[in-house]
């Protein structure tokens, strides 16, 4: 018996004693519970509408040429907050 052909009887004798047809192995997926959705409040949420200072410091420093992020940063809100009063004062301002 060659190499090649001990190698093939060992793998029928495997593929046998995994219980596969067709010599394919069939994964066994486990029951997970779907992950609960995120919540929309609570620590590290900002439930309140921003203050009159805070949107001030935002069109004051980006008046000033500093970037979105480090705006954001030094004011405590989201870059995407930043972006919006910045086009809500750009675009009073024209």
């Amino acid at each position: 018996m060659t190499p090649l052909e001990r190698m093939i009887a060992d793998a029928k004798v495997c593929n046998s004693r995994l219980k596969t047809n067709k010599n394919t192995i069939e994964p066994k997926v486990p029951n997970k519970p779907p992950k609960p959705a995120a919540p929309k409040h609570g620590k590290g949420w900002r439930n309140s509408s921003l203050s009159s200072k805070e949107i001030e410091d935002i069109q004051y420093f980006r008046s000033k040429g500093w970037c979105v992020s480090s705006t954001a940063m030094v004011v405590g809100v989201s870059i995407k907050t930043v972006r919006k009063y910045d086009a809500d004062y750009r675009g009073a301002e024209s």
